[in-house]
């Protein structure tokens, strides 16, 4: 009489961790992309939060006002294309004796972040409720360049714009 056995064959195990296997790989695939998404997402804040505290710096030299529409908003406009910066100044952004910086390298959480800013004069109708129809204002036009290293060392960049109507004018 012969003996029934009781348990697994060889082969059932195999196939059976392998099924275990592609799911895990799958699992740690996910995880991956969103860690790397994660830090993505994390810099693109920070270069937000670098333009914005750039634009307070600008605003506060006295030279110019802030438009009455707020706050600075992302470039997508195509007249200010950053690869033609040859028809922007350069804005100084940081002075120390009597070298002048037209560029800040800013290192936070092991990502070091370039921040440029460049600057475009042009006059303009005043559209403001107090003032007549037909009085012009000089516009200053201020781009913010953040760049910085990404995931796996690709060049990142993002562009803001902010309008100022310089004063006294």
């Amino acid at each position: 009489m012969k003996v029934k056995q009781r348990g697994f064959t060889l082969v059932e195990v195999m196939v059976a961790i392998t099924i275990i296997l592609i799911a895990l790989l799958a699992i740690l695939e996910t995880m991956t992309t969103l860690a790397f998404s994660h830090m993505e997402v994390k810099n693109k804040v920070v270069a937000v939060n670098l333009a914005q505290s750039v634009d307070t710096l600008i605003e506060s030299m006295g030279d110019v006002v802030v438009d009455y529409s707020g706050s600075v908003i992302t470039f997508h406009d195509k007249d200010y294309s950053t690869s033609d910066l040859n028809k922007w100044l350069p804005v100084v952004l940081a002075m120390d004796g009597d070298t002048y910086y037209k560029e800040i390298h800013i290192p936070i959480q092991g990502v070091t972040y370039t921040v440029k800013a460049y600057a475009r004069a042009s006059t303009v109708k005043s559209l403001q409720p107090s003032e007549r129809f037909n009085t012009t204002r000089d516009l200053i036009t201020v781009l913010y360049v953040i760049s910085w290293k990404g995931v796996g060392g690709a060049q990142q960049q993002m562009s803001f714009v902010r309008r100022y109507y310089k004063r006294g004018s």
